[in-house]
């Protein structure tokens, strides 16, 4: 009997090692919302082929099959959560309030890639999807050093936002050092690939609503028109350059320079004046002013 409850603390205690080891596996990636479910799924492998021949032999195959199922639940319950939203958006998951917040002030940065359709049909799919994931990795990259929160990608777009839910301190001026940061690495990449690749950022500052919606894939997103204003926006950037509105230019005026004021018609949203980011002085970059 003494023997029987040795060798079911010592599985316990295993039991709680793996589990630990599996939140430090997500919470090593929430941030960058990176951890994906082969992790998940290599781990349980991996309990697996560690813990079920001690499980069956000590515990015959009803109980072994429970501990394992109650593992599984533990991981879809508690850590998957953490994926894709941060601890304080899961906790109010998990304790099933709505998730709604309103933000007065929030820099939304709509980044795209330029001549995408001519680059797919040059690449082979395979070849179109790792560019994709290095070009979207560098701005996973650049999000975390400036400190903006990334939102989702859209196809070939990348969408963050600075002052959200889990950028509140960040501001305008983070949102055009993330801008520049993207566009040195991408230059960066072109050059060691020899691959034309470019991208082009617009910068809109406003009010948005942010929270979660659905059952399924939990992600903290965002809506309002300051979304639609700075898609548009970056529709009049060129590329390798970064066009912000007049509310994102009186954020940050004071600390860096800007181009003089254009008047453009934005599709849905009517005349706005767009300003010009002076890439040379603001982002420490050799060739010179462009927009």
């Amino acid at each position: 009997m003494y023997k029987r409850q040795q060798e079911d603390a010592r599985l316990e205690a295993e039991s709680a090692e793996i589990r630990a080891q599996l939140d430090a596996l997500i919470a090593q990636d929430t941030r960058q919302c990176r951890a994906t479910e082969t992790d998940i799924v290599e781990l349980f492998l991996g309990i697996g082929d560690r813990l079920v021949p001690e499980l069956l032999q000590n515990y015959g195959v009803d109980l072994a099959i429970g501990r394992i199922r109650e593992s599984v639940a533990l991981s879809r319950s508690t850590p998957v959560l953490s994926i894709t939203a941060s601890p304080e958006v899961a906790a109010r998951l998990r304790e099933g309030q709505a998730v709604a917040d309103s933000f007065s002030d929030v820099s939304v940065i709509f980044i795209d890639i330029v001549g995408f359709s001519k680059l797919a049909r040059r690449l082979s799919p395979g070849m179109l999807v790792k560019v994709l994931n290095e070009v979207f990795s560098i701005a996973d990259e650049c999000a975390d050093r400036t400190g903006v929160e990334k939102v989702k990608t859209i196809g070939d777009a990348y969408l963050a936002v600075s002052g959200g839910q889990a950028s509140g301190d960040r501001g305008a001026g983070e949102a055009i050092a993330f801008a520049c940061d993207i566009i040195r690495s991408i230059r960066t990449f072109a050059q060691e690939t020899d691959l034309d690749v470019q991208v082009r950022v617009g910068i809109h500052t406003g009010p948005v609503v942010g929270g979660v919606v659905g059952s399924r894939r939990y992600a903290y997103d965002y809506w309002g028109d300051t979304m639609n204003v700075a898609s548009r926006v970056e529709g009049i950037a060129e590329p390798g350059g970064i066009a912000v509105s007049e509310s994102t230019y009186l954020s940050a005026r004071t600390a860096m320079p800007f181009s003089g004021a254009e008047v453009h018609t934005l599709k849905g949203v009517g005349e706005v004046k767009i300003f010009r980011i002076n890439r040379a002085s603001v982002c420490g970059d050799d060739e010179g002013p462009i927009a």
